[in-house]
């Protein structure tokens, strides 16, 4: 959705656009100006916390990667079944 040498974190706003509650990423989408973009639009966006972070809680971390194990693993499912008959496309997470 990007190119090679883009930053994926600047589309997020433009693929979220109209959704409200939670958005689940990885630590790559840390950034404060996206955070505060998001809420704008009515999304919290939670991230893994880096141990530097002064608000770094171990227990936090380990709920949100549970957690977004899960929906990785229904897109997952989902994307095998939209997508068994067309084996030249792939559908990444």
């Amino acid at each position: 959705m990007t190119p090679a040498n883009g930053d994926e974190r600047d589309i997020v706003p433009e693929l979220v656009l109209g959704l409200e509650g939670l958005l689940l990423g990885d630590k790559g989408y840390i950034r404060q100006s996206l955070t505060t973009q998001l809420a704008h639009q009515g999304l919290q966006l939670l991230t893994p916390q880096r141990k530097t972070m002064h608000t770094y809680d171990a227990d936090f971390n380990r709920l949100l990667s549970h957690h977004r194990q899960g929906v990785e693993a229904v897109i997952g499912h989902l994307c095998r079944l939209i997508l068994s008959g067309s084996p030249a496309v792939t559908c990444g997470i």
